[in-house]
């Protein structure tokens, strides 16, 4: 299984500073507490989890973190790939932006042209990639990925309720 991490949702991840997307009567930890969930699930599932270099450009702007310990944060993430933006990325990436480019229609689905460019290449990225998923918050990467899975913060299931949890022992007395 692959899955692609855009930046709002991976900025969860990274950054304690970071607030999810607004959702009425939603507690914002909950949020990272199911991003938390889906690394862990994700991890034993053995999925590669991509994410875009405009992505890791995007973190490294936003993010509120030291950049080194950010960058050792995600090289230490088990079975992560930074994917770079290659030919293969530029090639869907200009057939997507060709129509709009053509038309006149400049403007990047209501967002800044250069925003644009970067939301087209992250979602070429994960169709070259061929990912399962693609997880964002975006409105611009949803709307751009079509018929691609596109799921959430939101839409991520709960951590579960452990069945039989652990009982508050008092300490063994000293001997």
């Amino acid at each position: 299984m692959k899955v692609v991490f855009d930046s709002t949702f991976l900025l969860l991840l990274v950054d304690e500073q970071a607030m999810p997307p607004a959702r009425e009567g939603s507690d914002p930890s909950m949020a990272r507490d199911r991003a938390a969930f889906l690394i862990e699930t994700l991890s034993k599932q053995r999925a590669t989890i991509i994410i875009p270099t405009p992505v890791l450009t995007e973190i490294l702007v936003r993010s509120g973190s030291d950049v080194n310990a950010l960058i050792e944060m995600i090289d230490s993430m088990s079975h992560v790939e930074i994917a770079p933006f290659g030919r293969r990325a530029a090639i869907e990436c200009g057939l997507m932006m060709r129509s709009r480019w053509r038309s006149g229609k400049k403007k990047g689905l209501g967002q800044s042209w250069p925003k644009a460019k970067f939301d087209h290449q992250i979602v070429a990225i994960a169709r070259t990639h061929d990912a399962d998923v693609l997880y964002s918050d975006d409105a611009g990467v949803t709307r751009l990925a079509g018929e691609m899975n596109i799921l959430g913060i939101w839409e991520l299931p709960e951590r579960p309720i452990d069945p039989q949890p652990k009982l508050p022992l008092p300490d063994p007395p000293a001997r």
